[in-house]
C-alpha cells in the first residue's frame, strides 16, 4: 500500500496526485482504457451479481472447550518450561519471560471463561429440571382444583346460602316458626 504524498509546496496539506490533470501529457479518460462500448438492446440489462464473490463469512459457533483438556494443557506447559529451565544453563531473557507470562495469562483467562460458561449452563439446566414438566404441572393442578378448591367453593355457596336465607325471610316467619314449634309441642303431650 503505498502512502500518501503531502505537497511540500502547499504546507504539507494536500496530497499530491498521482496524475497531473492540468498536464498536456495526461490522456483523457476515454482513452486511457480500452473500454468497448456496450451493445444496445431494446431489454434493459439486468444485473447479476455472482455468489461466488461474496466472501461474506457466518459466524462460527465454538464448542466450549473441556476444561479436563485445558488443565492438562497448561499442566503440559508448566512441565515444558520447568523442563527448559533446568536444561539450559543461561537464564532466559526478560522478553521470553514476558511472553510466556502473556501465553499463561491467556490460558488462565480462558480457563476461567470456560468455568463461568459451565457455572452458566449448570445453573441454567438446574433450573430447567427443578420445574415439573407440563403434564405433571397440569395434572397437580387438576388435582388440587378437585380436592381443595371445588369443597371450599361448596362451603362457600352453602354458607352464602344460608345467611341469605336468613337475611330475606319475610316478617310473619318467626311468628309462623313459633307457632308450628308450639303445635309441635302439644302433638307431643
Amino acid at each position: 500500500m503505498r502512502l500518501l504524498e503531502f505537497n511540500k509546496d502547499a504546507g504539507g496539506a494536500n496530497p499530491r496526485r498521482t496524475v497531473d490533470a492540468e498536464s498536456p501529457s495526461a490522456a483523457p479518460a476515454a482513452t486511457r482504457f480500452n473500454a468497448r462500448p456496450a451493445r444496445q438492446t431494446g431489454k434493459p440489462a439486468s444485473r447479476v451479481f455472482p455468489v461466488t464473490g461474496n466472501n461474506v463469512l457466518k459466524p462460527v459457533r465454538r464448542d466450549p472447550a473441556e476444561l479436563e483438556a485445558l488443565q492438562t494443557r497448561i499442566h503440559a506447559l508448566e512441565q515444558r518450561i520447568l523442563h527448559q529451565t533446568s536444561r539450559i544453563e543461561r537464564r532466559a531473557k526478560t522478553r521470553d519471560l514476558d511472553t510466556l507470562q502473556v501465553r499463561m495469562k491467556r490460558l488462565e483467562q480462558s480457563l476461567n471463561s470456560e468455568l463461568w460458561a459451565a457455572r452458566q449452563r449448570e445453573h441454567t439446566m438446574l433450573e430447567l429440571l427443578s420445574k415439573p414438566p407440563l403434564k405433571t404441572a397440569v395434572r397437580d393442578r387438576l388435582r388440587q382444583l378437585w380436592q381443595a378448591d371445588v369443597p371450599a367453593i361448596y362451603r362457600w355457596l352453602q354458607r352464602a346460602g344460608a345467611s341469605w336465607w336468613q337475611d330475606t325471610q319475610p316478617g310473619w316467619w318467626p311468628r309462623f316458626a313459633a307457632a308450628w314449634q308450639e303445635s309441635l309441642e302439644r302433638a307431643r303431650r
